[in-house]
């Protein structure tokens, strides 16, 4: 069975809103953020960073989660714009050492009202 993280933006309670789920597509980082090589086995959890509209920010909030399989699912406002939604992941491992952020993945998604 497949698990997703679940994420739900506040919306005023007259927007009309849809499920958007985002699949991971990201690759596992190879680095830590001192340059030295991540051991898989040594991966203590991922730390999955995402924007709407916007650039990641990966000093901001972000989502944990054990495995590199999580799915993204947003709760958006329909609109005739589409949405630009972009995903990474940091890896952090058993010592609390941070990687370099992996490759981001952008997703354009467009939800007629």
């Amino acid at each position: 069975m497949k698990k997703s993280l679940f994420l739900i933006a506040l919306l005023p309670s007259f927007c009309f809103s849809q499920e958007v789920v985002i699949p991971n597509s990201w690759s596992t980082p190879t680095l830590m953020t001192n340059g030295s090589k991540l051991k898989s086995k040594e991966i203590k959890e991922y730390r999955l960073y995402y924007s709407v509209d916007g650039p990641i920010v990966y000093t901001g909030t972000y989502l944990v989660t054990q495995k590199n399989s999580a799915d993204i699912t947003l709760n958006l406002p329909k609109r005739t714009k589409h949405y630009t939604i972009r995903t990474a992941v940091m890896v952090v491992d058993k010592e609390g050492m941070v990687s370099a952020p992996s490759n981001e993945v952008t997703k354009k998604v467009t939800l007629s009202p």
